[in-house]
């Protein structure tokens, strides 16, 4: 949300300024391997533009973007075909929303797509493979219906993301704890993936193994492990999709 905010400035750069000057120094910029580093995160938002606006979520949020699929498949008809008719569904969606504002305008985006086929289903399977009860109290009919009818300036002035649950928390919780710096789960998947699991890694995407399978492009797959594990770029995001993918084509003995 703080990108969207952004986009709403950033957005109005000529594309000829973006292309040719901004975009190639911030890729540039050198990698870093920390969570959500700074560098990553100027990555991430420059590749939302030039775009439709309802489609500049997708590119900062995906970790392969439809031109990166392509790329690594060898059949790409699928993938054209599913884009096409992705990228309509998105705009209809954005459509839909338009008198809810910017902002609102992303919300109704991830409440009708990211959150409940990724998110929560998500959430549902792990809760449940370990006998859990999972409540999600803000996806309350009521509350979610009254945080929508709000204005963009009150979900989020400036770039004070959770603003009012931020103002409803300080009634009963430290101000230490609720604006400490935000904690994600994760792991140093970009340190492993050189590291413990590289071994693995180089075996199960051979040249003669990709070859033999069938399904990527084995230069372009040698291309993004080599621009990795070589430590100009951190691409964990796009390595550790394709890591598991594979991964499970073997153990499921499609290879």
């Amino acid at each position: 949300f703080k990108a969207q905010a952004m986009a709403r400035y950033y957005r109005h750069v000529p594309d000829w300024l973006h292309s040719n000057a901004i975009a190639p120094l911030v890729r540039r910029l050198p990698a870093r391997l920390g969570y959500m580093s700074t560098d990553f995160l100027a990555k991430q938002f420059i590749r939302g533009f030039p775009s439709h606006d309802a489609l500049r979520a997708g590119h900062w949020m995906h970790t392969l973007s439809a031109a990166d699929v392509q790329a690594l498949l060898k059949d790409v008809s699928a993938v054209k075909s599913a884009t096409t008719v992705t990228n309509r569904f998105l705009e209809n969606i954005w459509d839909e929303s338009r008198e809810c504002g910017y902002l609102g305008q992303l919300a109704y985006r991830l409440q009708r797509t990211f959150l409940p086929e990724y998110v929560l289903c998500n959430s549902d399977r792990s809760a449940m493979l370990n006998s859990l009860e999972l409540r999600s109290p803000l996806l309350d009919v009521n509350v979610a219906n009254l945080a929508n009818s709000l204005s963009d300036s009150a979900k989020m002035p400036g770039l004070n993301t959770k603003y009012l649950l931020k103002k409803v928390a300080e009634r009963y919780l430290p101000k230490s704890l609720i604006y400490r710096k935000k904690m994600g789960f994760t792991i140093p998947m970009a340190t492993l993936l050189r590291t413990s699991l590289k071994d693995d890694l180089l075996s199960i995407f051979s040249p003669a193994l990709v070859e033999k399978q069938g399904i990527f492009n084995s230069n372009a797959v040698q291309q993004l492990l080599e621009r990795h594990l070589s430590g100009k770029e951190n691409l964990y995001k796009p390595i550790w999709t394709l890591y598991s993918l594979q991964k499970w084509l073997i153990n499921e003995g499609f290879i």
